[in-house]
């Protein structure tokens, strides 16, 4: 049965407590595999990488989410502050491998829109301007200061001052958009529920006056 009270979960201020901490550990554990993946992929092309720093910061990602796991119900709610700082956790992180491994010539530094686009979706609007801001300061340092990538025979990918700029105008562009957009999208998603809901509190009020009167 649905009452009042129910309805009240759909209140702007509780759309924080949408995310769970096994949401967050899952997608990471994902996104460290992928990272494994793309390591091992540039050692079998002959790219090479530094490897202590990555494999360093790959293991303070999975380190994370170990204790992550342990300290904590994986079913818990997060609060707004957590969410905010494990979004931002993998920004670092994510940034930090980019240093090592190229920064923007980097195509995986799409992966920077990751954590933004499930701030975006399930916070608040200052959250997610806080983690815009981020992912384009941490997009700004990485189109100044990175380790260039070598290519097989040693010869390093030619570092382009107007590609640099494009890069950096295009994933700071991609932050912005894809960020309005997805918070468009849950907006409409929460406004449909908010509408279902108080359908369903209606309904059963009148069910509970029929009941009384018949």
């Amino acid at each position: 049965m649905v009452t009042l009270r129910d309805a009240s979960v759909f209140t702007a201020d509780e759309r924080s407590g949408w995310l769970r901490l096994r949401t967050l550990i899952g997608l990471r554990w994902m996104a460290l595999a992928g990272q494994a993946i793309a390591a091992i992929g540039c050692l079998t092309l002959g790219i090479a990488i530094p490897m202590a720093p990555f494999l360093l910061i790959l293991g303070c990602g999975a380190l994370f989410n170990l204790i992550a796991r342990m300290t904590a119900p994986s079913s818990r709610r997060l609060t707004q502050r957590e969410a905010v700082a494990l979004l931002l956790f993998d920004l670092i992180q994510f940034g930090a491998l980019l240093h090592f491994t190229g920064g923007l010539a980097n195509p995986f530094a799409l992966m920077l829109l990751g954590p933004v686009t499930i701030g975006a979706a399930a916070l608040s609007l200052g959250a997610t301007v806080a983690l815009c801001g981020a992912a384009i300061v941490m997009i700004t340092l990485l189109s100044i200061t990175y380790i260039p990538l070598d290519l097989p025979g040693g010869v390093q990918i030619p570092h382009h001052d107007s590609l640099t700029l494009g890069a950096w105008v295009a994933l700071s562009a991609g932050v912005v958009l894809i960020a309005s957009y997805a918070r468009r999208i849950s907006g409409e998603i929460f406004r449909m529920s908010q509408a279902l809901t108080a359908t369903q509190v209606a309904l059963d009020r009148e069910r509970r006056m029929s009941a009384i009167g018949g």
